[in-house]
């Protein structure tokens, strides 16, 4: 995501696994609250198997194609850990599904700002933290009504939150 809500990458990941494999490797880590898991994949990947680029194509494509850099760009996102986990581990180029956790302690181009729990201190009026709620909340409803939790919708919905925020 950019702050200029222009999207720097938008893909899956493809690992090579049909949605029973994928449910396999993952049903360990996730809990029974999220039995949507297959409701998930299907809306992901529009089928029964992962598809799109590998982790090492969509790294060289961040590193080769748009310049990551660094020592050049500093990162910024909603639920800091989480997300800067996920982008390390694309960053590692690992074909597999389930990884170690890396921590984003120490990569000094991440910031430690954590947007959403800042807005659930700002705005007390707010009733969830998500990027969906905050983004509804500060512009009244207004702007896109795109799919959530798309990479298209949350580049847009951050850059207009942090616009508020500092505007």
């Amino acid at each position: 995501r950019q702050l200029d809500g222009k999207l720097l990458y938008q893909g899956n990941i493809d690992y090579g696994l049909s949605m029973k494999e994928f449910m396999d490797a993952t049903s360990s880590y996730v809990s029974d609250k999220h039995g949507m898991m297959g409701t998930l994949f299907l809306r992901c990947y529009g089928g029964l198997n992962t598809n799109g680029e590998t982790s090492l194509q969509v790294r060289d494509q961040i590193i080769k194609v748009y310049g990551y850099n660094p020592d050049d760009i500093k990162i910024l996102s909603w639920f800091a850990a989480q997300d800067m986990q996920c982008f390390l581990k694309i960053l590692t180029g690992s074909n597999e599904l389930v990884q170690d956790k890396i921590s984003h302690k120490g990569h000094e181009n991440f910031q430690t700002i954590n947007i959403g729990t800042l807005c659930g201190k700002l705005f007390p009026g707010l009733l969830s933290t998500t990027l969906q709620s905050v983004h509804e909340f500060l512009t009244g409803g207004e702007g896109s009504r795109g799919e959530y939790h798309t990479a298209s919708y949350d580049t847009e919905a951050m850059a207009t939150i942090v616009k508020a925020l500092v505007q």
